[in-house]
């Protein structure tokens, strides 16, 4: 039974696609066989760098009832120990309509649910967690305060002063911090539609050692935590 990893963040801009390139490189790395879900139909950057590397992808539009249908299917199908799901903005409102459904179904199967919901410094970031939390409440759910908007622990003091932080961790939810990747680096990855390992083999020697550097800080900040069990079949 396959473990479904939900990165999401429910606006444009917050990272979700780095979070979810950090995570894939994250398993590859470790060895482990994945399968892709890309829903962000206009702009699948993620599906397009990654869908080669691993062992099953699919493009799902979860904008549409019929998507979160096809979208229980490949997880009940799925022949790998890890699916992430990158979800596109415009999900929000798919989310609110047809997550309960989600969740529910795969909380009656016992398949484990791993959401990461990316935010960043704004007030509209953490009202949309808090209409998630409150659709996809039988995983866990962690959230990932993107650096890239600054790294003090102060730029997100709208969330960590918030009754819902102190709700999730309760709920056995964490708060991770992913690190900046330099920019130079983070516009190659994504400009050209790379993996992290394709970019690290065609950079200069100084963007291999921030690609290096980051792998490490994302290893130790987020993924080390949220997946522990990795190694275990």
């Amino acid at each position: 039974m396959a473990r479904v990893f939900m990165v999401t963040g429910g606006k444009g801009g917050v990272g979700k696609s780095m979070t979810s390139i950090a995570l894939l490189d994250y398993l590859e790395v470790k060895g482990r066989k994945v399968t892709l879900v890309e829903t962000d139909s206009s702009n699948p950057d993620v599906g397009k760098a990654y869908q080669k590397d691993v062992k099953g992808f699919s493009l799902v539009n979860l904008d549409e009832n019929d998507g979160w249908l096809d979208l229980l299917d490949i997880v009940e199908a799925a022949k790998t120990p890890e699916i992430v799901i990158n979800t596109a903005a415009r999900n929000t409102e798919g989310i609110g309509r047809n997550g309960e459904m989600f969740d529910e179904q795969l909380g009656q199967l016992g398949y484990p649910v791993i959401s990461l919901f990316v935010i960043n410094n704004q007030r509209d970031s953490v009202e949309i967690l808090d209409d998630y939390a409150r659709i996809m409440h039988r995983g866990a759910l962690h959230v990932v305060r993107n650096q890239f908007y600054g790294a003090s622990v102060s730029m997100f003091d709208i969330f960590n002063q918030s009754a819902l932080k102190k709700d999730l961790e309760e709920r056995g939810g964490r708060t991770l911090d992913l690190p900046k990747l330099a920019t130079r680096v983070a516009n190659l990855v994504q400009s050209n539609r790379l993996t992290l390992q394709k970019a690290w083999q065609t950079s200069t020697l100084g963007s291999k050692a921030e690609i290096e550097r980051w792998r490490r800080a994302c290893a130790t900040n987020v993924f080390d935590e949220v997946c522990a069990d990795a190694n275990a079949e």
